[in-house]
This record gives C-alpha cells, sequence and structure tokens, in this order.
C-alpha cells in the first residue's frame, strides 16, 4: 500500500511538471539523485517538461547541453561572489529564496516563445517579491540565448549582476539606472566603451537627461534612442560615483535616497547640494564642455517612488 501511494504521488508530480509552460521547472523531488557530479556541479539529465537539468551550490541551469550549464554555471558562481565583495563588503546580504534559476535558450525565436520577451533582446532577469517589500524575494530567474555573440562574457555577467542586486535596498527596488549602471559595469571595457560613445552623440545632440530627472525615473523610456541614452547616462553616472567615493559608498547612496530623497542622498554621500552641482561635476568628468544649445534635457515620465 505504501509502495502504491507512493508510485500516486510521483505520478501526480509528473503531471504537474508536464503541466507547467515549458520555461518553468518545479523545486527538485524528481531529480534527487544527480546521474553526474564534477568539481561541485551535479548533472540531473533530461526532466518530464524537456530541460537537461544542472546544480551548482547557488544555482540550478536548465539546459540542453552539459558542457554548456557546466560554464554557464562558472562563469554564473564567479560573478555572484565578486558583484557581493564588490558592492556589498561592508555587511551581509539580502539572500535569495533558494538558488537562482538560469535558463538557457537555443535561439532569440525559441527565447522569445518561452518568455514572451522581444527576440532582439540578448536576456533578461526576473525578480518576484512580496507586496510592498522588494527585500523580500520570493523568485529569483535569469534567461539568456546562447546564440547571442556576447552571451557568455557580458550578457551572462550582467544578468546574474541584475539577479545579485535584487532585494539589497530596502524595500524599494533598486531604481532602473542604478540597477543598469551595476550591471553593465560587469561587462568588458568594450562593451561599456559603447556606451560613452551613444552619450557623446546625445550630449552634442542636446539629448541627455538630467541626472534629476534619470535618478527619479520610474522605468525604461520608450523608443530605442531614448533608452539607449538611458543605459549609457546609467552607465557613466554609475561609474562617475563610483570613482568618487568607491562601490560601496555607492550602494549606501542608493540605500539612503530610497528612505531620504536624492538630494538628501547627494548631500550625504557626495557633497553635491543639488542636482545641478551633480551635473556640472560629472560632465566636467566626461570632458563635456558646457554649450548654449545643449542646456535643455529631455523630461523623464515621473519620479521614482
Amino acid at each position: 500500500m505504501r509502495a502504491l501511494a507512493a508510485f500516486m504521488v510521483l505520478l501526480a508530480w509528473q503531471a504537474a511538471a508536464l503541466a507547467q509552460p515549458p520555461y518553468y521547472l518545479p523545486s527538485n523531488p524528481y531529480y534527487a539523485q544527480p546521474a553526474a557530479v564534477q568539481s561541485g556541479i551535479s548533472h540531473f539529465g533530461w526532466q518530464p517538461n524537456g530541460w537537461r537539468v544542472s546544480e551548482s551550490k547557488h544555482f540550478i541551469v536548465c539546459h540542453r547541453d552539459d558542457a554548456v550549464a557546466e560554464r554557464v554555471m562558472r562563469i554564473a558562481e564567479k560573478t555572484r561572489t565578486k558583484m557581493i565583495d564588490k558592492w556589498f563588503d561592508d555587511g551581509p546580504v539580502v539572500g535569495w529564496p533558494g538558488k537562482c534559476y538560469i535558463y538557457v535558450y537555443g535561439s532569440a525565436d525559441e527565447y522569445s516563445w518561452k518568455t514572451g520577451t522581444p527576440a532582439l533582446s540578448p536576456g533578461h532577469t526576473s525578480a518576484k517579491w512580496e507586496p510592498n517589500d522588494a527585500s523580500r524575494l520570493t523568485s529569483i530567474s535569469v534567461h539568456v540565448r546562447i546564440d547571442y555573440p556576447s552571451m557568455f562574457d557580458a550578457v551572462l555577467p550582467h544578468e546574474v549582476t541584475h539577479a545579485v542586486l535584487s532585494g539589497q535596498f530596502g524595500t524599494k527596488p533598486i531604481p532602473r539606472w542604478a540597477d543598469e549602471g551595476m550591471a553593465v559595469l560587469s561587462e568588458p571595457s568594450v562593451e561599456i566603451e559603447k556606451h560613452k560613445q551613444r552619450l557623446q552623440r546625445a550630449y552634442d545632440d542636446g539629448k541627455l537627461y538630467g541626472s534629476g530627472d534619470l535618478m527619479q525615473m520610474r522605468d525604461y523610456p520608450s523608443g530605442d534612442e531614448k533608452r539607449g541614452i538611458f543605459y549609457a547616462q546609467g552607465v557613466y553616472l554609475t561609474k562617475f560615483l563610483c570613482e568618487r567615493k568607491g562601490n560601496v559608498v555607492f550602494a549606501n547612496f542608493l540605500r539612503t535616497a530610497q528612505k531620504k530623497g536624492w538630494e538628501e542622498a547627494l548631500k550625504k554621500h557626495y557633497a553635491f547640494d543639488n542636482f545641478k552641482s551633480l551635473d556640472d561635476a560629472w560632465h566636467d568628468w566626461l570632458g563635456f564642455k558646457a554649450k548654449k544649445d545643449n542646456s535643455k534635457t529631455v523630461s523623464s515620465p515621473g519620479g521614482w517612488i
């Protein structure tokens, strides 16, 4: 009778797994015994929902090739450790609710079909938290495409950085500009430099956001051009502030801003009296010379809440 009951439970679990969307993997009972273990990485083979599954200390990877999964996990574990040390070495960090899932899709079409994200996107990170408290994460997952040229070198570290940053800044989510700025700075220098080129063009055309507008934006702006400028400014404003006082001070600046507002946080951590004084120092650091016809800024859709 006990054997029959156990068998029925297993059948029910398998049916539930097969009923889930193909990009979702239930947690662990079915693959409790790994098919292979190597250097802290376990491979569990094919699962009922169509993924091969591998696991490391902090990540579960859903994939189609064990060698790819090993490379993904080694990069992910290294990035996680590096980003915690870089941004939060002054104290403990908020933990994930479990291991972070990484889904490795075979093509842009599969990625788009299974996630609902545009096929042009190289990847994204999904974080969910309890209502009104972004520090209480309920799930975290990273989604990347194996066919994207810089997936291993740039996209994967970028998205794992987003996962590490999730939940670390109090009850509110990390502001978008800082989230992207910190994530891009995990990429190779050649990728970071591309944003500098876009920034120069935006400055020459008078299309930069004022730092006050940028910091208070709730979400990404619409339109490819505005979004590109938003990313570029987020990257290089983050880089400027980090070079001025260090990475940990920048993280603490974000925490202060979430509680007391941006200008109060700028005064406390960087001695800038207002957004204009920040803009003047930042433009000088970038090597941009003030021009009368460069004085306009692009208005943001609203303030950060």
